[in-house]
């Protein structure tokens, strides 16, 4: 094969690999690398100003273009399919039954809150070597007939191919199971499927305060009565007032209240009424669980969340969530986190932070945790969002730290609010685009934000859900993929169990409803700020790795020419993870308390 064989054979797989990312996003790094030592070979990415951009001088850009649109176009497609899929499990989800959906082998493929707990509890369904089972031989063995026979399709043809099963648990309660095939429920997949529905009274409906509050009217204290009465085990209003920490005459002025805007007359009829209506139907919204491995439902490994998050309503009707951490009598200190990041833990290792009374206070960004999109995604807006949590907070001054893509929006902060911040610490700070340099960042980040520059914004959002869903699918393969690229002292980063492990849990945590906003964060880059660092009066500390492959040492020392009162601090051999290497230092120099 000669060269130019050998060079049209590499186009021709790269196009076949822009198709098969449409539906398996993990393989995005791959394609980004590749394209990236393609178009370097082909001299079609060009210096332009500082900053790498792609070109259309090479007939090979306007093909590839052609078959990015309809590879995004493909994509789009199947993330539609997705989402509806999404929704018709959030709504199977809130059903007082159990819904298992199982293979011809027996093995669940997706399941219910409701159909998570029976198969824990073990009382008439068990999982065993990842085989769905009944809790005796005998029931299994008809359990597997039936299963086998509508797998088959033996049913009549005349009827709706359907079966059904008495289940009795050890203490003797009933649970009737009703088994039917995906043709039947209109179900797509790429298997058969069996569902199979699960009702018994030891099933209890979670039943949500807000959706009571809504569905009749009800105040917050009103619907917290109406719940205790429902679910919580108070047969009577004396436990009530008890359960609720208020007094009997309390409860009896509000039950009066509640039996007025029902429209019933006793608490008999309150509860029938209630229990045959929507909300308790509906029961309370979840986070719909994903079956990952089956052995997840042999063994309950549920973690304990380590921080308790705090919520501020904003003038504009918004929510911000926080958290603290340290000391809550310490010297104030908001931290702005980078686009990945815990909300478990703030840091692996930090122990600074304790030992000198030292109060961080870590607000989410817009879209991320709780915190409420903005209508526009800017950064001085969010600056007057901070403004805000600082006067709930009583603030008189605080420092403020800006971790990556946090970096801008500690500067907004710095611009915006002045006085207020006493000083500001930078690390590793995501530059905006008049003077970001691409050259030596890692291919990844490089061919991504080429593309970003190259195509137009409509593209962005597609992009964005790609790449994302191939991180939340397989996240130790891209981790793997940037590793090798690294800094030798980011490399030792990583290679750490706990920077893994946030990692890993930033990846379900940084963007568990909404894209846009992850994206908007990580373009921001694209961007010019809303406002110019050449303003800013305030003591600024900028931390960077001259060895930083994410954010060049070249766009920090822009940065830091361009801030009237930096004092810039360039970490020979250093990369990009500096803020968990050098935590203490940083916040010892904001503190004016040399290391």
């Amino acid at each position: 094969m000669d060269d130019q064989e050998e060079e049209q054979s590499k186009f021709s797989a790269l196009i076949g690999l822009i198709y098969d990312s449409a539906n398996n996003p993990e393989l995005w790094p791959e394609l980004l690398s590749n394209l990236d030592t393609l178009l370097e070979t082909d001299a079609t990415l060009t210096k332009n100003g500082g900053v790498y951009v792609l070109t259309d001088e090479q007939p090979q850009i306007s093909l590839l273009r052609e078959h990015f649109k309809r590879a995004l176009s493909l994509n789009n497609k199947i993330f539609r399919l997705n989402s509806e899929l999404n929704a018709v499990s959030g709504i199977l989800d809130r059903l007082p039954i159990g819904v298992i959906l199982i293979n011809t082998e027996k093995n669940p493929v997706a399941m219910n809150h409701h159909a998570r707990t029976v198969i824990k509890l073990g009382n008439a369904l068990v999982v065993r070597d990842g085989v769905l089972e009944a809790r005796t031989q005998k029931d299994t063995a008809r359990l597997n007939e039936i299963i086998d026979q509508l797998a088959m399709n033996q049913s009549p043809k005349d009827t709706i191919p359907q079966q059904s099963l008495l289940l009795t648990s050890q203490k003797g309660e009933p649970y009737s199971i009703w088994v039917t095939p995906s043709s039947a429920t209109k179900i797509r997949a790429d298997e058969p499927l069996i569902a199979i529905f699960i009702s018994s009274s030891t099933i209890r409906q979670t039943i949500s305060v807000n959706t009571l509050a809504k569905a009749y009217a009800l105040t917050q204290a009103e619907a917290r009565l109406l719940k205790s009465l429902l679910v919580d085990g108070c047969h009577s209003l004396s436990d009530a007032a008890i359960e609720l920490g208020v007094s009997k005459h309390t409860v009896r002025t509000q039950m009066k209240v509640i039996l007025d805007k029902t429209g019933t007359h006793s608490q008999t009829e309150l509860l029938k009424k209630v229990f045959s209506g929507p909300a308790v139907m509906i029961g309370k919204q979840r986070s719909v669980e994903k079956i990952v491995n089956l052995k997840e439902l042999e063994h309950d490994n549920i973690e304990p969340n380590l921080i308790i998050m705090k919520t501020l309503r904003l003038f504009d009707g918004r929510t911000l969530e926080y958290a603290e951490y340290g000391d809550p009598q310490g010297e104030p200190i908001i931290f702005l986190h980078s686009l990945l990041h815990s909300r478990k833990r703030m840091h692996p290792f930090y122990s600074y932070t304790e030992k000198c009374g030292i109060r961080i206070i870590a607000p989410e960004r817009p879209g991320f945790g709780h915190s409420h999109v903005q209508p526009e995604h800017s950064l001085l807006a969010y600056a007057k969002d901070i403004h805000q949590l600082a006067n709930k907070l009583g603030l008189q001054c605080f420092d403020i730290v800006g971790d990556g893509t946090g970096g801008p929006f500690a500067l907004a902060c710095a611009a915006e609010l002045g006085d207020l911040i006493r000083n500001t610490a930078l690390i590793s700070c995501m530059p905006d685009a008049t003077f970001d340099e691409f050259e030596g960042l890692i291919p990844f980040e490089r061919m991504l934000l080429s593309m970003c520059k190259a195509t137009p914004a409509s593209f962005h959002l597609s992009f964005g859900r790609i790449m994302i869903k191939g991180m939340q699918k397989k996240p130790e393969k891209y981790y793997d993929r940037m590793y090798e690229y690294l800094a030798d002292a980011d490399q030792r980063i990583v290679s750490m169990p706990e920077k893994r492990d946030i990692f890993m849990e930033s990846i379900n945590n940084s963007f568990p409803n909404l894209t846009q906003p992850f994206i908007d964060d990580y373009l921001f880059r694209l961007k010019r700020w809303d406002f110019k660092p050449q303003d800013i009066q305030n003591k600024i500390h900028l931390w960077h790795g001259t060895e930083n492959k994410i954010i060049s040492i070249k766009s920090a020392v822009k940065l830091a020419s361009m801030l009237p009162n930096c004092q810039a601090h360039f970490l020979d051999g250093q990369g990009h993870y500096i803020f968990i290497t050098h935590w203490d230092v940083i916040l010892k120099k904001l503190l004016n308390q040399n290391p």
